[in-house]
């Protein structure tokens, strides 16, 4: 890989992957594998109840335009992840960590590969959002969505990531009886 090529996009999934690492560093393994755990069930729950909402939210004769879908598959998520992780953390403050301190360097190291994971999945994920979001015009902020679109395209980790999140989604189709919604089913 040539380091000049490396553009916005590059920097930005760098960071968010060594974020991840650090912060499940300190994090600890258990954390990280609960954290990890309201994640996989947020995305579950917003992947099946996205389209529902959008067309209670939006009148039953509206079809939702992807970008109300992507906005309503957003807020969900967000919402569950952070009343899981509410009351995740509040059942690991009531009850305690139980790290003991021999086994400390074990928990840190753990959260850090997960913590590499959940990074993965979510930088992953923002880029198949910002893929599709792409696709609309964005009317005063063309220019914006061209600058976008082309970061994009000469980006060289995204189209690993991207793939990375296709080959993880086969976790969530036992729980989507239709299969993927359109939302991840053909991001590029």
């Amino acid at each position: 890989m040539n380091l000049l090529a490396i553009n916005g996009i590059d920097f930005l999934i760098t960071a968010i992957i060594i974020w991840g690492g650090i912060s499940g560093f300190f994090r600890g393994l258990f954390r990280q594998v609960a954290n990890f755990f309201v994640l996989y069930i947020a995305t579950v729950l917003a992947l099946q109840y996205y389209r529902p909402l959008a067309r209670c939210l939006l009148g039953s004769s509206a079809s939702a335009g992807m970008g109300a879908n992507i906005l309503i598959f957003i807020s969900i998520v967000i919402f569950i992840y952070l009343f899981l992780g509410l009351v995740i953390s509040d059942l690991l403050q009531t009850y305690g960590d139980q790290r003991s301190l021999s086994l400390r360097g074990l928990a840190e190291l753990g959260g850090m590969s997960i913590g590499f994971i959940h990074a993965s999945l979510g930088a992953s994920l923002m880029l198949i959002l910002l893929s599709i979001s792409l696709r609309e015009s964005w009317w005063q902020w063309e220019e914006a969505r061209q600058m976008l679109l082309t970061e994009l395209n000469h980006s060289a980790l995204a189209s690993l990531f991207i793939n990375y999140l296709m080959q993880a989604s086969a976790a969530l189709q036992p729980w989507l009886p239709g299969g993927l919604p359109p939302l991840l089913a053909n991001p590029l």
